[in-house]
């Protein structure tokens, strides 16, 4: 499967391998042909390789259930599954022609974030599809704009329908299983710049809550151009999901509406309990969309002032963090103030940067106040961190890194 010569030309089923469409470390996607309908589809085969692994054979096989359990246009079809040659799974699915929501804020149009009435159609679609998932028990657990197609459509919203992919990760509701796969205990599963706080601590016991808190994320990005953590070290981003404040949306993005902004801060809520909804977040979504007139008129900035809007934004967040900090003196909340939060620091460290926004800061003047802000949401993940090394080991590599910068 490491090339076209291997499969372009075999017959699956009644489908004809036409073209490798891409191919990853766990498998590859073909486009092949019904030659007596004309229909086209996508073919996803896992690498032969871990056919034998029972664990990624049942995700590989559950994501056919998962993505069958509700009938929403929104849903990419997966018609059937089975193995070619007795040795390689396979799964026979819709063939989307269109481009992933990654590619659209990757274009020139959409790096420096997206048109508010088109943020906001993408995410209500996408909330309308989760919401649906949520009610049988599915828990998507990989949400990310590589995941959303953008597909055209005359008949949807703004002529554009939202497709949800790659379930592969999903959590099912127990009835739907038809092989038994259960993320063990401790075990952290997904994509990091995405993963919310509990999800970050232990994939297994996450809710269609972990899915709200991805799409806060996702949409996020799609007006500021940027999410709202962004660090190359994982380590770190897993501990600023958990204990870092959250950048403010309407400081990032100047003029956006404060429905918008509340929401958007709700959505990134550190506890589950604290986030709406996902049928909620869908509603809110609609009302908003349905305003007339433009959302806000605000410019879309350029990459050089989206960032000095956003380390202004994670200047605010750390203050608004600083009510939470009931012990803290003058000092140590002016050690707050100075860190800029951690998400901005780390993500310049690793990038080799030092925006002129950032005062010099001293190692344990930084490293203070960093420790000031988690004590607010660190006791919430006491239980995760005892029983998950790994967790904690992340906690240490994100002050480590804050203490040599």
């Amino acid at each position: 499967m490491s090339s076209n010569i291997t499969l372009v030309g075999r017959k699956v089923g009644s489908f004809t391998i036409l073209r490798k469409l891409g191919e990853g470390g766990m498998g590859a996607v073909y486009e092949a042909i019904d030659k007596e309908t004309g229909r086209h589809v996508a073919i996803k085969f896992l690498h032969a390789t871990y056919a034998h692994d029972e664990e990624l054979l049942g995700r590989f096989f559950n994501e056919a259930l998962a993505s069958n359990s509700i009938d929403h246009p929104g849903m990419v079809r997966i018609f059937e599954s089975g193995m070619l040659d007795g040795e390689t799974p396979y799964l026979v699915m819709e063939y989307l022609r269109g481009s992933s929501l990654e590619q659209r804020l990757a274009s020139p149009e959409g790096r420096n974030g997206l048109p508010p009435r088109e943020a906001l159609n993408v995410a209500w679609q996408t909330a309308a599809v989760l919401a649906e998932l949520a009610q049988c028990g599915v828990v998507h657990r990989d949400l990310k704009p590589g995941n959303l197609m953008l597909i055209p459509d005359a008949v949807a919203t703004q002529g554009v329908r939202v497709k949800i992919l790659d379930l592969g990760l999903a959590k099912l509701n127990r009835d739907l299983f038809v092989r038994a796969v259960h993320t063990r205990c401790g075990v952290v599963m997904g994509t990091p710049l995405y993963m919310s706080p509990e999800q970050c601590a232990d994939s297994s016991e996450v809710d269609s809550q972990a899915d709200v808190y991805s799409l806060g994320i996702v949409l996020f990005e799609m007006l500021a151009g940027q999410p709202p953590y962004n660090t190359a070290c994982t380590r770190a981003l897993l501990a600023l999901h958990m204990f870092a404040p959250v950048p403010r949306l309407e400081v990032a993005v100047p003029g956006v509406p404060a429905a918008l902004a509340e929401l958007v801060t709700a959505m990134l809520g550190k506890l589950a309990a604290q986030r709406p909804t996902m049928a909620e977040v869908r509603d809110r979504l609609a009302a908003l969309l349905a305003q007339p007139g433009a959302l806000f008129t605000a410019k879309i900035p350029t990459a050089s002032a989206r960032d000095a809007m956003l380390d202004k934004s994670a200047r605010v967040a750390a203050e608004h963090a600083k009510t939470d900090i009931q012990t803290a003196d003058s000092s140590d909340l002016a050690q707050t103030r100075r860190m800029v939060s951690a998400d901005t620091v780390v993500r310049d460290t690793a990038l080799g940067l030092r925006p002129p926004s950032i005062p010099a800061i001293s190692e344990r003047d930084l490293t203070a106040g960093f420790l000031r802000v988690s004590q607010t949401t660190l006791p919430l993940y006491q239980p995760q961190l005892a029983r998950n090394p790994v967790l904690m080991w992340c906690l240490v590599c994100l002050v480590a890194i804050l203490m040599f910068m």
